[in-house]
């Protein structure tokens, strides 16, 4: 009998809906111009609309008001609604449980169905009666948790809270009407209260050294808090943390964010501090700082290079995007990866199957407007969905500056494109999908993105990933072990794939459900914070993956860092050490070779772990470190790989 393998899933208990597979047909449709979009007479209204606090429950009703027509019996009206807010149900008394009426006293019925991890569809149809123009059909849904971040426009082609017109009721999506966008009173969704600080600082410094403390204030979800918070805040040693060593006056136009200026203890040592208001209601952790003068400890900085903006599927400008990264999120580096695709189509058009060339120079202006050397960088970059041959994603990174963004779709083209540039092609997801990540060009395939909001690709079954609630989540691809054990020398960074512009920290799931985890975080080891220096730390694989805090970790071998290649005599042994500080304490940190776990460390639960390791080398091996927290949260190590003289 097959073990049965445990899995997180965050949409545990969802019922399994038909598919609207003539909506898919007609959205298709659109962004391929096959069909004009055909609009609907009459408007549309949801109550309660503004504002609405993300993560809180409400009674709704959607109501169309069909103003020039008769809705005549067969006549169906599709009301879309997120993916992210409470199931539809059609028992009584269940959250989500939905009902129609009509100002007319017209019969309804009503099917539930589904659009992939887009949309939820309530389908009204009208089997005895009619609507006249003046009249309106409702639906009222009831005891309604709403998504978990903000949103302030529904313009993307995918998820926009439409409703759709079938007047004849033949379900053929060539006969679809839309109501305009103008003609519709969408909600406005506000962040909640304040909930905690984020903190972060840089994770190495020298005794007696002045660092910054930066912060910004979350709400309950992990969005930006509203309204933000006012007050004196302190920092203190967790060791002592009635004994503040700086304090600070937060005004309200600050936003619930800023920088505190510390000096670093005199002694080396593991520091960790805190902030917290005087009102006691706030309070957050800085990850762990190691103080040495040793130069052997190395600075490590964290960005996410993967998310989207409303340029795409995601939400927001790409300005706006850099603020939240740099400003909310704390990083110390990002980049944009907006689809090349059909994604950057827009509800009403213009539809693309490409990115226009003006959205992608929106980006890259951007992209030098937010770069600042030594505070925080930017990375060019977009994501390329289509290759032929090769199912699945990748995103393309830049050294410097693009000139164009690609048009093609084969893999020669794409080499072609890169021709010249100093690139990297980074696949993602690679254990869904039926993905076939292309790696035999090591000159731009050096690097894996191995978890993000999707899922964890390291190993099949997995803890992090549900495909028991989505189909599509099926590991039909490749994990990074399959990858390794073919051969390819990648190293692992993590991102988040978020789609509502919130790269870094966010809440989950995003816009669509098939991202349900927390994203990651790319953790790189570079000697200075600059565009050039963080991309060569990743074409080196000097970088690792988190599920989204800041582990610090060192991982060597005979005194290598992690991505590095050695050459050794067989039999010989070798030297592995690992330290690594939690943002929590440490379940366990695992030591594998060749896919296997050849040590686990420690005998208990500890937030600092030092170890050497002896290991005998008699062929081609690779070594690589997997880190599990007591709050789920995860680091995975880049290989370093010992090879036989």
């Amino acid at each position: 009998m097959e073990k049965e393998i445990f899995r997180l899933d965050p949409l545990e208990g969802e019922i399994p809906y038909p598919g609207e597979e003539e909506i898919s047909k007609w959205l298709r449709a659109l962004v391929r111009r096959e069909i004009p979009i055909s609009f609907a007479p009459g408007r549309s209204v949801i109550k309660p609309s503004d504002p609405l606090v993300v993560g809180q429950t409400y009674d709704f009703e959607f109501i169309y008001y069909p103003e020039e027509v008769e809705l005549k019996e067969g006549c169906e009206i599709k009301f879309s609604i997120p993916r992210t807010w409470t199931q539809p149900k059609l028992k009584e008394g269940e959250p989500g449980y939905v009902k129609a009426s009509t100002s007319s006293g017209a019969k309804t019925e009503i099917y539930l169905t589904q659009n992939e991890n887009l949309t939820w569809w309530v389908n009204v149809r009208i089997v005895e009666g009619l609507v006249p123009p003046d009249g309106f059909v409702k639906i009222e849904y009831r005891n309604v948790t709403i998504q978990r971040f903000p949103q302030k426009e529904w313009v993307n082609w995918r998820n926009s809270l439409r409703v759709i017109l079938d007047f004849e009721g033949r379900r053929n999506y060539r006969e679809f009407k839309v109501v305009k966008s103008e003609k519709q009173i969408k909600p406005v969704i506000i962040s909640s209260p304040p909930a905690r600080f984020l903190v972060a600082c840089h994770p190495v410094v020298k005794p007696g050294e002045k660092l910054l403390l930066k912060f910004s204030t979350l709400d309950m979800y992990n969005n930006p808090a509203y309204p933000p918070p006012e007050g004196r805040i302190f920092v203190a040693e967790v060791t002592d943390p009635y004994k503040p060593i700086a304090m600070k006056y937060l005004k309200r136009e600050e936003n619930g964010r800023g920088r505190i200026e510390l000096k670093a203890p005199e002694e080396e040592r593991i520091w960790r501090i805190s902030l917290s208001n005087i009102k006691t209601t706030l309070t957050g952790f800085a990850p762990p700082i190691v103080v040495t003068s040793k130069k052997e400890r190395f600075n490590v900085y964290f960005g996410d290079t993967h998310a989207k903006t409303g340029l795409t599927d995601g939400l927001g400008t790409p300005e706006e995007y850099f603020t939240y990264a740099r400003d909310h999120a704390l990083l110390d580096f990002a980049a944009i990866a907006d689809h090349n695709g059909e994604e950057a189509s827009y509800i009403e058009g213009p539809f693309y199957t490409e990115m226009p060339d003006e959205a992608f120079e929106k980006i890259k202006e951007a992209c030098e407007k937010f770069n600042e050397p030594g505070k925080f960088v930017t990375l060019h970059g977009f994501e390329q969905n289509l290759i032929e041959g090769y199912p699945g994603h990748r995103n393309i990174y830049f050294r410097g500056i693009p000139d164009k963004i690609f048009r093609g779709k084969t893999l020669e083209e794409l080499y072609a494109y890169l021709e010249g540039k100093e690139a990297l092609v980074i696949p993602h997801h690679t254990i869904i999908w039926g993905t076939r990540p292309h790696l035999d060009n090591p000159k731009y395939e050096r690097v894996l993105e191995i978890y993000s909001q999707h899922c964890s690709s390291e190993i099949k079954g997995s803890p992090i990933n549900n495909p028991q609630t989505l189909k599509n989540k099926a590991e039909t691809g490749m994990s990074a072990q399959e990858i390794l054990a073919k051969g390819y020398r990648v190293g692992f960074i993590a991102s988040s794939d978020n789609h509502h512009g919130a790269p870094g920290v966010h809440a989950y799931p995003s816009r669509f459900t098939n991202l349900t985890y927390h994203g990651g975080l790319a953790a790189v080891i570079a000697p200075e914070l600059t565009r050039e220096a963080i991309f060569d730390a990743l074409y080196d694989r000097r970088c690792y993956a988190t599920t989204g805090v800041r582990i610090y970790l060192d991982f060597r071998i005979n005194g290598e860092l992690m991505g590095s290649e050695l050459k050794v005599e067989k039999g010989e042994k070798i030297i592995l050490e690992v330290f690594a500080l939690g943002t929590s304490p440490i379940a366990k940190v695992e030591v594998l070779k060749n896919n296997r776990v050849i040590s686990v460390f420690p005998n208990g639960v500890s937030d600092q772990i030092e170890f050497t390791l002896e290991d005998k080398v008699n062929q081609n091996s690779f070594y690589y470190i997997r880190l599990t927290q007591v709050d789920r949260n995860m680091a995975w190590s880049s290989p370093i790989w010992v090879d036989i003289k």
